[in-house]
């Protein structure tokens, strides 16, 4: 094995504890093949994670009025649990306080309403005009002037945006030997020098200078160059509050993707033997970044028809990667075939992966704001497809990494393995790194876990850099705001003492991280609460996002701005009011809205499902139950679909269920166990447990209604006590399900009630005032 894959799976074999070289490891041996490990992915490396964070939990459950007595087993009935495949644990979990406890009732007195504003940017005079754009033929950084004018004769001008990353090797001032700095003139900051191991000062302006002429422009939006680098200036906190939009009004954004400094340059094929012979084959010589591009594009294409001649075989229409996959149990292709193509893909992602852009935090939020930002090489050269002949973008990488990290999983059953490669477990990992999986979803929400994977120079930088994906401005960058000469126009100079103490505020990350929250809950009051947490959140923070947040349903669509695809639309008998209260020095979401309790819930979803498909029994009547599911029309219903995606708390996690598995992404098949498990565990405890219709989301409908039913968005919570602030919700995750059709005459009256109860419009649901965390 090379040096290159030896270190390649050390990385990843150094957290599932096994040999690189695949020791002691299963391998096909009929195939003429080196060995290669397989691991169970149903066995992640989280397990360990999980039974740390447990332990760090128990002291949480008295937060909650619970107990876990360990070890020990004073309930009875291991029988009953026993049937809903409950672990045993469970019975040792117990209330210390009943639900008839006055510390349970709410005190409404308490909650003071925190007003609903959410800091964006002021009256700004430059609209959405940069402060000051790279004239290219001059390399003069030119101001904004009344009128959109730059320079003095430049109205409103074309200009490009290049995003890149230096931070990590700026150089200091006095570094001896002084270091040169791009040179531009007419700014009154001192440009950062940068080591000549990521790029040298002629390969900056040459990059320049190339991205100005592929966007037909003579300015450029170049950070060093229109942002203030001095700490102390207000200027520059006001810039990176506007973000969003100097990169949505550029006329053509650029990548510059630079190699890792000191990175060996690789033969990415010369070993592969059985892609397409098109497929390039990059020489010895130092990389470029066109071919590796290329060999991404080349087997993703190989790929795309692998499974369309596997689909045509068995009459499907569409391409595997974009529809999904149909199981078969007749086709087996050959493992030769996925052996090569990870073997092949895998350096690539490597490389690409590696190189300083996509670890930077800073150039994720860039990523987000400019998808179809030109991709660039060290040089400044464009990279080219042989396919297509356009130039690759950013979203072409997006692209073929979301199908690679997809593939793994959804490709099992077409290969007939009950394992995955640890060579595609490997790019799995890689790819999350990145975060370049979820900026294909557009999942914003997402994006600040992904922070947490990349480099930042200062840690609040994990919220100022991806603030404005939302478009907010929040603590130094909204504290600028009242700096500008719109804030203090017309004020004596001790209301401007005022404003500039205020701007001074020292900020910390979780300080941010609170603002942030509440600005998504104000200002996306539905989708904030679309995630779930994969550690833990204390102090009854869980209304809001933090560094473990994760949108794990599937079903659910963001456009290309992120936002939810569809339209939101509240219950027909109550709208829904998300909002924000300060109770006792602490901050609470607060919910009015519909409630219903989960068992009632749970036992609709339950009958929706087997009257789809009978629970999976034989049906004595099944003529007349086909034509009740297909509504005499010959065609059945789409299969009812539900999710239910629960934080990680101290009263649930991955050991309700003997299958161990997590329940902030459950398995296929599982949702109706969980929500069974769920229903019994609180039943036991003796407390209630309720679902919060937070809205219906209404999708585009095509031809068949039945193909994008309306999908009803809920929040499971736990009534808890308090002696203090009284009776509060806690947090425990979310849940999503179909709302079916109630037009269909020939359904039983238990259907049509179940379908009332998933709609919000049945007398179960009853309005409900309450705080949550």
């Amino acid at each position: 094995m090379s040096f290159f894959y030896y270190n390649l799976l050390t990385v990843l074999n150094s957290r599932v504890g096994r040999d690189p070289v695949g020791r002691g490891s299963s391998s096909n041996t009929n195939s003429g093949f080196p060995p290669v490990s397989y691991v169970d992915p149903t066995q992640a490396d989280r397990v360990e994670l999980f039974s740390k964070e447990r332990q760090k939990q128990h002291d949480l459950l008295a937060d909650l009025g619970l107990k876990f007595l360990q070890g020990q087993n004073k309930r009875k009935g291991k029988d009953f649990y026993k049937s809903i495949s409950l672990n045993y644990s469970y019975i040792n979990l117990q209330t210390l306080v009943p639900e008839s406890d006055i510390s349970f009732k709410p005190k409404p007195g308490l909650w003071k309403l925190i007003d609903p504003v959410v800091p964006r940017a002021k009256a700004d005079p430059m609209g959405d005009w940069p402060s000051r754009l790279l004239h290219v033929p001059t390399m003069c950084s030119m101001s904004w002037a009344p009128g959109n004018v730059y320079g003095g004769c430049y109205k409103e001008p074309r200009y490009a945006v290049l995003s890149y990353t230096w931070g990590r090797w700026e150089l200091p001032s006095n570094h001896e030997p002084p270091h040169p700095a791009l040179n531009v003139v007419g700014i009154p900051w001192r440009i950062p020098p940068v080591s000549e191991e990521l790029f040298t000062v002629e390969e900056f302006e040459t990059t320049i200078r190339k991205c100005a002429c592929e966007a037909g422009a003579d300015f450029i939006w170049v950070d060093v160059a229109c942002i203030d680098q001095r700490a102390e200036s207000p200027q520059k906190m006001q810039e990176i509050g506007r973000q969003a939009k100097i990169f949505r009004g550029a006329s053509q954004a650029f990548v510059w993707l630079l190699p890792l400094p000191n990175f060996p340059k690789y033969n990415t094929l010369s070993e592969v033997s059985d892609l397409p012979s098109s497929a390039t084959r990059p020489s010895q010589s130092p990389m470029l970044l066109e071919q590796w591009l290329r060999v991404l594009e080349r087997a993703y294409t190989h790929l795309q028809d692998i499974f369309e001649r596997w689909y045509l075989e068995f009459g499907a229409l569409s391409s595997y990667l974009t529809k999904g996959l149909e199981a078969s149990k007749n086709l087996k292709p050959s493992p030769a075939t996925f052996w090569h193509f990870t073997r092949a893909v895998n350096p690539v992602l490597f490389t690409l992966t590696c190189m300083p852009w996509f670890s930077s935090i800073w150039t994720l939020q860039e990523a987000f704001l400019q998808p179809t930002s030109i991709v660039a090489d060290r040089t400044g050269s464009f990279a080219k497809s042989h396919i297509s002949g356009n130039l690759y973008t950013l979203q072409d990488v997006v692209f073929y990494c979301k199908a690679f990290y997809q593939l793994p999983s959804t490709s099992k059953e077409f290969k007939n393995l009950g394992q995955i490669s640890i060579w595609e477990l490997q790019w799995v990992e890689m790819i999350e790194r990145t975060g370049l999986h979820h900026l294909a979803d557009r999942d914003r929400l997402t994006l600040y876990s992904c922070s947490g994977e990349r480099n930042a120079m200062d840690e609040k930088d994990r919220i100022y850099g991806i603030m404005q994906i939302w478009n907010f401005q929040v603590g130094a960058a909204a504290s600028a705001q009242l700096l500008l000469p719109a804030a203090v126009k017309g004020k004596g100079e001790q209301d401007q003492d005022v404003l500039r103490q205020k701007a001074k505020q020292d900020w910390t990350l979780q300080d941010l991280e609170l603002e942030l929250g509440k600005c998504l809950l104000l200002d996306l009051p539905i989708e904030s609460q679309i995630q779930v947490h994969e550690m833990a959140v204390e102090n009854r923070q869980s209304w809001r996002i933090s560094r473990s947040s994760a949108t794990p349903l599937e079903f659910l669509k963001f456009d290309e701005f992120g936002r939810l695809e569809g339209e939101i639309r509240d219950s027909t008998r109550k709208a829904t009011k998300l909002e924000l209260r300060e109770v006792n020095g602490s901050t609470y979401a607060y919910f009015e809205g519909l409630a219903c309790e989960f068992k009632t819930v749970q036992r609709a979803w339950t009958t929706l499902s087997t009257d789809n498909d009978h629970g999976g029994q034989a049906d004595p009547d099944k003529a007349t139950r086909d034509a009740e599911a297909t509504g005499g029309s010959g065609r059945r219903k789409r299969p009812f679909r539900l999710r239910i995606c629960l934080d990680h708390t101290a009263v649930i996690n991955h050991e309700m269920l003997h299958q161990g598995i997590s329940l902030q992404n459950v398995v296929e098949g599982k949702q109706l166990d969980v929500a069974e498990a769920i229903s019994k565990c609180f039943e036991h405890l003796g407390r209630s447990i309720s679902i919060f219709m937070l809205g219906i989301l209404s999708q585009a409908r095509n031809e068949e209604p039945m193909e994008n039913p309306d999908i009803a968005i809920g929040l499971i919570a736990m009534l808890a006590p308090d002696n203090v602030i009284g009776g509060w919700y806690k947090r425990l995750g979310i849940c999503c399900w179909d709302v079916p059709s109630s037009s269909n005459e020939m359904s039983s009256e238990a259907t049509m009630e179940a379908v009332n109860i998933v709609s919000g419009i049945s007398s179960n649901w009853s309005q409900l005032e309450c705080i949550f965390g």
